[in-house]
């Protein structure tokens, strides 16, 4: 099974439909399914099963022998919210706590971060994690996101973790025109920095 946070969002939504073109049919949708306008973008995809994100934590704990890959799309990507309680548990700590129970359970992971963590990008838009610390967010979305990114790279260090033990997605979302759809966004570059690693059943 592979599980997609953020399911019923645009991005989500046509990660799944091109999974399914791929024909991974195994498809396990993480989101809050109880907004309408968002009901048509899950129209027509497979998906195996519907789990609600505030009830994801303990599925996983309970399945994770099943999870054979997860991408973690979801966060609160309003870039005008300045509730940050709010974007530093739905963005950071929900992250990390994604992050934490994929190097427990040895499951691979790709996850979003956002260009909102460049700031003016008087620091370059470079993704080298020796450098991750000079960025400047200009929002508390931004920073929730940084913040996240710092959490992963201290966590690595002091525990001897490699990039072996996650999959990271380089690609960096920034928010789009709206176009009926509260959930579109446009791809500010197009670069994927992958690290592989063996798992049992995997190369």
């Amino acid at each position: 099974m592979i599980v997609v946070t953020g399911a019923a969002g645009f991005i989500g939504s046509c990660l799944i439909q091109k999974l399914n073109e791929e024909n991974f049919n195994s498809i396990i949708a993480v989101d809050k399914f109880d907004v309408a306008s968002k009901a048509r973008n899950l129209k027509g995809l497979k998906i195996q099963e519907f789990v609600d994100r505030d009830f994801f934590m303990d599925w996983l704990d309970k399945n994770y022998e099943l999870i054979e890959f997860i991408f973690h799309i979801g966060a609160k990507t309003d870039t005008a919210e300045f509730d940050v309680a709010l974007l530093t548990r739905m963005n950071t700590e929900y992250t990390k706590d994604v992050w934490k129970r994929c190097i427990k359970y040895q499951i691979p992971l790709v996850y979003a971060s956002s260009a909102a963590t460049y700031g003016l990008g008087e620091n370059g838009y470079d993704d080298d994690e020796s450098k991750i610390n000079q960025l400047k967010p200009l929002n508390p979305y931004g920073q929730s996101k940084q913040d996240f990114d710092l959490i992963r790279v201290s966590i690595k260090a002091n525990d001897g973790l490699t990039d072996e033990t996650v999959i990271k997605l380089g690609e960096r979302f920034t928010d789009g025109y709206d176009n009926g759809n509260d959930d579109v966004f446009k791809f500010q570059n197009s670069n994927l920095n992958l690290s592989t690693r063996s798992k049992e059943g995997y190369n």
